[in-house]
């Protein structure tokens, strides 16, 4: 069948770059160790949380550190580049890449809307669908400039956060907040409607945490992907590999001292209403400055390692699964909420952290195995290929040439 639709636009690139592969398929593993303390039971800030002792305070503190907030930037980052390679593509087609994009991003939206309304309070994807029309509108500007924009966005959620602490806002922003109890009784035990019911009020906090700190760090990060390409480094990855080191140093010497700031401070302060006058504004800096920056030097890590033949071929199982990034984001919503809430297993709050460190690792490593049996067989994953038929106007040959 021939899958070339008349217009040169809506032709898919089968091109693969390894680098990218291998960050999507890490950042799988990070977005996973961080969405199970949401889904696995109450987040380690809510009044009444159940595991408090030290060894696990300092497992929380830990997974603070390397993970929270780490990896939406970094697939930010990747979707700000994927979508500005693609874009530059209709370009270059002579094409509307405005047309292009809505087609793209709005099976993207309703991706995300389905995953949000029945799987998940925690979704990325409906944030990118807006954020990815920047990234059309923004095709011609300078590289400078991206960078410039991409400061400004890091810099927003400070000045709201400090803000806000200043003038008593979060009641506002945050108006009834539930104890840990209340979470594992809806969602541990709770009828379906109690269930809903708990998740629309988790949504609500969701959306304003996004608007008032994530949804900038998203803007920026989509911005530096964008800047990727526009800079000439993704094209030119093997002469620049020296530069890419530096960016490594630079934004691990930025990173892991805010990152540990951030961390030490969060779980020193923890239930601590005198603290807060002074730590909302050193843990909005620190992850400003953290966030970001940890992304960046993972991204910037991985792509050395896949230019060496042998960690290349260590790292295969991570590129295939960072082909189906998509289909693993929402597989791992249904998986833990099939595990964690009362619709099924149950287990929500009953695993403290180095338990759902454990169980990470294990649905992790399953997704590698399925990944690459999957990869033999077919082209793209099922997500993918749904997100392909609304993009190009028709469904994919899924099946692999023998």
């Amino acid at each position: 069948m021939d899958e070339t639709p008349p217009n040169p636009v809506l032709a898919p690139v089968e091109d693969r770059i390894l680098a990218l592969d291998v960050v999507r398929g890490f950042a799988a593993f990070g977005i996973l160790m961080v969405n199970i303390q949401t889904f696995g039971g109450p987040y380690p800030l809510y009044q009444g949380e159940p595991f408090r002792d030290p060894a696990s305070q300092a497992a929380y503190a830990f997974v603070d550190f390397a993970f929270v907030s780490k990896f939406f930037p970094l697939f930010s980052f990747l979707f700000g580049l994927g979508l500005a390679m693609q874009v530059a593509r209709a370009e270059a087609s002579e094409s509307s890449p405005w047309r292009f994009a809505r087609r793209r991003l709005a099976g993207l939206f309703v991706i995300g809307l389905v995953h949000v309304a029945f799987f998940s309070t925690i979704d990325i994807l409906i944030q990118y669908a807006f954020l990815g029309l920047l990234v059309v509108a923004l095709r011609h500007a300078k590289p400078r400039t991206l960078l410039v924009l991409a400061t400004c966005a890091v810099a927003v959620p400070v000045v709201l956060g400090i803000t806000a602490s200043v003038l008593g806002l979060f009641d506002v922003i945050y108006p009834g907040n539930v104890g840990a109890r209340e979470l594992i009784a809806a969602y541990g035990h709770g009828t379906l409607r109690e269930l809903w019911a708990m998740r629309a009020h988790e949504i609500r906090d969701y959306y304003a945490w996004v608007g008032v700190y994530a949804g900038w760090e998203m803007l920026a990060m989509i911005l530096v992907g964008a800047w990727t390409l526009r800079s000439g480094l993704l094209a030119e990855l093997d002469a620049r590999v020296d530069d890419v080191r530096r960016i490594r140093r630079v934004a691990f010497a930025i990173g892991i001292p805010a990152a540990a700031t951030h961390a030490l401070v969060w779980i020193t302060t923890r239930g601590d209403e005198n603290a807060s006058w002074w730590a909302i504004p050193v843990e909005s800096i620190a992850s400003a400055l953290g966030e970001p920056s940890m992304a960046i030097g993972y991204a910037s890590s991985l792509a050395v390692l896949a230019r060496d033949a042998r960690w290349a071929r260590r790292l295969a199982p991570v590129a295939n699964l960072g082909r189906l990034a998509l289909s693993s984001y929402v597989l791992q919503s249904v998986v833990m909420s099939l595990t964690f809430f009362s619709f099924g297993l149950g287990y929500y709050g009953l695993l403290g952290p180095f338990a759902s460190v454990a169980y990470v690792v294990s649905v992790y490593a399953v997704e590698l195995v399925l990944a690459e049996a999957w990869s033999r067989k077919f082209r793209f994953g099922p997500l993918e290929a749904a997100w392909r038929a609304m993009t190009y106007g028709r469904w994919p040959t899924m099946a692999r040439a023998r």
